[in-house]
C-alpha cells in the first residue's frame, strides 16, 4: 500500500519540467526530502531527461553549519529483495529493486541535493533553445479555444508569408527558425490542453519537420499527437514534452532554430501582457542567440533585427517601450523566415 504522503511519479514530471509554483515547489520538496525512495525517484526521472544511463552521485555538499551526515548502522537499514519478478515472468525495472546505499542523508542535506539538481536538469532540457514561457502564464483557465480568449484570434499568426523553394542554405535556415516557432505554439497549445490550439498549429510543425528531412519517427509523433488532439489529456501533455525534447535535440546546433524559439515565446509574452517574461534572464539568453545566429551565418539584417530587439528589453520593457517591441519583433519573424 502507497504511503498517504507518497510522491506521484507526475508530480516530479512536474517539478523537472517547471510547471509547479513557488509554493508547490517547496511542498513538493519538503516531501522528497522525508523519504529516500521518493528522492530516488527524482534522481532516476534527472537521469532520464539527461539521456545519462550513469547512476546519479550523492551531490558535493559544502560545510553547512548544523549541517551533518549521518552514518547509518548497515544492520538497521532495510535492504529491498534485488530485481524481483511480477506476473508472467516480467522482471520489475532494476530501479525499483535497486539497493539502497549504506549512507543516508538527513533531511536537511536532502532539500540541499534537491536544491542544487534540480535546476541543473532544467538547464539540461533541450539544451540552448529553452523553454521559459508556460501556456499558465498566458491564461488563466486552462481548455478548448483558452489561448484565443487569452491573448486574440490571430495568436498563431506570426505573420510570415508562405514559404516557396527550398534547397537551398537560406531556405534550410529560414525552415528551422519556423520550426522554433512552431515548436513554442504546440507546447503552449498542449500545456493549455486547448484542442483548437494544438489542431490549428500541429500540421504547421509536421510539414516544416518534413519540409528539412527530420526524422520520420519523429514526424509520426507529431501527426499522431494531432489525432488525438480533440481530448487534450495530461498524457498528450507528456507526449507532446516528449517530442519536444527530440525536436530540440535534433536542432540543438541550429542557430536559426534557437531564434525561433525566443522570439515566439517574446512575441506571445507580448500579445499576453507577460512584460516580466523580459528580465534580465531573457535579455542574457537574447545575447547568446544573437552571438549563434551572427556565427551561425544568418543574414546580417536578421541579427541588426534582433539586436533591436535585446536594445528594447535590456533592462526590461518600459511602458514607453511596449508598443515598440512588438513592430521589433515583427521584423525579426519576417527576415527569419524568410
Amino acid at each position: 500500500m502507497a504511503r498517504p504522503d507518497s510522491v506521484d511519479p507526475e508530480e516530479v514530471a512536474a517539478l523537472l519540467d517547471g510547471r509547479l509554483t513557488a509554493e508547490e515547489r517547496a511542498a513538493l520538496m519538503e516531501r522528497l526530502a522525508r523519504s529516500p525512495e521518493d528522492f530516488e525517484m527524482l534522481a532516476e526521472a534527472m537521469r532520464l531527461v539527461g539521456d545519462d544511463p550513469r547512476p546519479v552521485p550523492p551531490p558535493p555538499v559544502p560545510e553547512l553549519a548544523g549541517a551533518t551526515l549521518v552514518e547509518a548502522d548497515p544492520a538497521a537499514v532495510p535492504v529491498p529483495p534485488p530485481s524481483p519478478v511480477g506476473a508472467g515472468g516480467l522482471a520489475v525495472p532494476p530501479s525499483m529493486g535497486r539497493v539502497r546505499p549504506r549512507r543516508l542523508w538527513i533531511p536537511v542535506v536532502a532539500v540541499l541535493a534537491l536544491a542544487l539538481l534540480v535546476p541543473f536538469a532544467l538547464r539540461r532540457d533541450g539544451g540552448g533553445a529553452g523553454l521559459r514561457l508556460r501556456g499558465s502564464d498566458l491564461v488563466d483557465e486552462r481548455g478548448n479555444g483558452s489561448l484565443a480568449d487569452a491573448l486574440d484570434p490571430g495568436w498563431a499568426q506570426p505573420g510570415w508569408a508562405v514559404m516557396r523553394g527550398g534547397g537551398s542554405g537560406a531556405a534550410d535556415l529560414a525552415t528551422e527558425f519556423r520550426i522554433g516557432v512552431r515548436l513554442v505554439d504546440v507546447e503552449i497549445a498542449l500545456d493549455t490542453r486547448d484542442a483548437a490550439a494544438v489542431r490549428l498549429v500541429q500540421p504547421d510543425l509536421a510539414e516544416l519537420l518534413k519540409r528539412r528531412q527530420a526524422p520520420p519517427p519523429l514526424v509520426a509523433e507529431y501527426e499522431d499527437i494531432g489525432a488525438r488532439a480533440g481530448n487534450p489529456t495530461a498524457k498528450l501533455a507528456s507526449d507532446g514534452r516528449r517530442a519536444a525534447a527530440q525536436t530540440r535535440d535534433e536542432f540543438r546546433d541550429s542557430p536559426a532554430f534557437e531564434a525561433g524559439v525566443w522570439v515566439e515565446q517574446a512575441r506571445l509574452a507580448t500579445l499576453g501582457d507577460e512584460w516580466d517574461f523580459f528580465d534580465a534572464r531573457f535579455a542574457g539568453d537574447l545575447d547568446g542567440v544573437i552571438a549563434n545566429a551572427r556565427g551561425g551565418g544568418m543574414d546580417a539584417s536578421f541579427v541588426k533585427a534582433l539586436e533591436q530587439v535585446r536594445a528594447l528589453v535590456r533592462d526590461g520593457v518600459a511602458p514607453s517601450e511596449q508598443t515598440a517591441l512588438s513592430p521589433a519583433l515583427a521584423r525579426v519573424v519576417e527576415l527569419g523566415a524568410g
